[in-house]
């Protein structure tokens, strides 16, 4: 007879047998709709003979040999996965209900009840309703494209986890979010990542239980975000205003001409890649000072910034594509900014210094399948080069950084280009070494520390 036993931290009231089953690469908890007494049950698990007459005495032992045997059955047919063994388990466990209850309908719609409030259902239904508008942001706002990107990442990556560890609203517990977290740990996923999830896994317990579907008011509580520092992230860099310049004197035909010209006009606006890739001859304007203005709503945040063309360089580039940017995926961008990046090393050789830097998971698997190397110190840290860590984000912190150094603006004022709403945030993009930040402090004096 095949193994069992419950899953819950409860010392009272029932519970649900589970078996397990290893199905192909995974391990699955296997709800067998069996219900026992938890305390009953945890006296007679203690010895495998009790358990046995237990099992007799409930009218559960034949069940479970039918499963078993259900089992080999689906192995011998080459049909051994999760769904046919669900549907063995409830075609042999739920087969007595079916007899006993005559009202069908009845049953079929508390059975779809239940599977609406469960954890995967809302999980699913809430992002496909991000898209549609039915759900909305604390402040009645629709969601934007990056939000329900990030939404659908975490959907992928939280169905994987709980597919093999499925479990109700009223079971979250610590238990649960260590497990959780252990998860996202062997998916080798960064902790600036882990902490991200973290975060959207406590919005939905959050939000389910202000919309009733249940009642488990501990478990959002159990969550605490992961405490990230600059070392648990892969290296973040920002070019000098030396190396913008030398980028955009680079002789450069085609994608790259484009990407390159792209680039420099995110440094020089300081926005995202979803923000400075969209603008259009619209988005142009004068204020009543007569002062040239780019302004935008930011996808991401949905923030209203007016950005000063204070740059000869930045009106330049935007007149060469008539104010409106070339369409190009940030793949694309992200692969063309560092061939660029390679050629510009070659002459500007602060590009070529290595960094110290993390693995993201892909680069983690390709390595682990002899499909690439990366150069690492004697302590066995990763080294890149600068250059290649050039990405559609390194424009943002390159004119946030040198905005900062400058010295010219105040932070409410660079906050009020970048379209930051929170000083924390926005510090978070000025990418300075603690020597550089001493070389901005000593600029600022004049005449010794005080």
């Amino acid at each position: 007879m095949i193994n069992v036993n419950i899953r819950t931290q409860r010392t009272a009231g029932e519970a649900s047998l589970f078996t397990y089953l290893r199905i192909g690469e995974k391990s699955y908890a296997i709800d067998l709709h069996l219900m026992v007494d938890v305390s009953h049950w945890r006296e007679v698990s203690t010895g495998r003979k009790k358990m046995e007459n237990f099992l007799d005495r409930m009218g559960y032992s034949q069940r479970l040999v039918e499963i078993e045997f259900g089992i080999k059955e689906l192995k011998r047919k080459d049909k051994y996965t999760i769904d046919e063994v669900k549907r063995l388990v409830q075609d042999i466990v739920l087969k007595e209900k079916r007899e006993k209850f005559l009202e069908h309908k009845r049953i079929g719609k508390e059975i779809r009840e239940q599977e609406s409030k469960s954890i995967k259902t809302y999980l699913v239904n809430f992002v496909n309703q991000m898209e549609t508008g039915e759900a909305r942001t604390n402040r009645g706002e629709r969601y934007t494209v990056q939000s329900i990107k990030q939404w659908k990442q975490f959907r992928r990556v939280f169905l994987d986890f709980y597919t093999s560890h499925p479990f109700g609203w009223d079971e979250i517990d610590k238990h649960t979010v260590n497990r959780f977290l252990t998860y996202l740990e062997r998916c080798d996923y960064m902790k600036k990542t882990r902490d991200k999830y973290l975060k959207l896994f406590k919005q939905i317990i959050s939000d389910a239980e202000n919309a009733g579907f249940h009642a488990n008011r501990v478990a959002k509580n159990l969550i605490t975000r992961l405490h990230v520092k600059e070392s648990d992230k892969t290296k973040e860099i920002y070019l000098t205003k030396e190396e913008l310049e030398a980028m955009y004197e680079m002789k450069l035909e085609g994608t790259e001409e484009i990407v390159r010209d792209m680039f420099l006009i995110g440094c020089y606006t300081a926005q995202r890649f979803s923000d400075f890739s969209s603008i259009h001859a619209s988005c142009i304007g004068v204020t009543a000072k007569g002062v040239r203005v780019i302004r935008m709503e930011q996808q991401k945040t949905g923030n209203r910034v007016v950005i000063p063309i204070m740059d000869d360089k930045l009106e330049t580039l935007l007149k060469k594509y008539d104010y409106n940017m070339p369409e190009i995926t940030d793949q694309t961008f992200n692969r063309v900014i560092k061939d660029i990046g390679e050629k510009l090393s070659k002459s500007v050789p602060s590009l070529a210094k290595t960094e110290r830097t993390l693995l993201k998971k892909q680069e983690k698997l390709a390595e682990k399948r002899n499909q690439c190397s990366f150069e690492r110190d004697s302590q066995g840290n990763v080294l890149k080069p600068r250059w290649q860590l050039i990405s559609t984000h390194t424009a943002r912190r390159s004119g946030i950084t040198n905005m900062y150094l400058s010295q010219r603006y105040t932070i409410p004022q660079m906050m009020s280009v970048s379209g930051h709403k929170e000083e924390r945030t926005f510090k978070e993009y000025v990418k300075l070494s603690l020597d550089e930040l001493a070389e901005v402090v000593a600029m600022s004096s004049t005449d010794g520390m005080f």
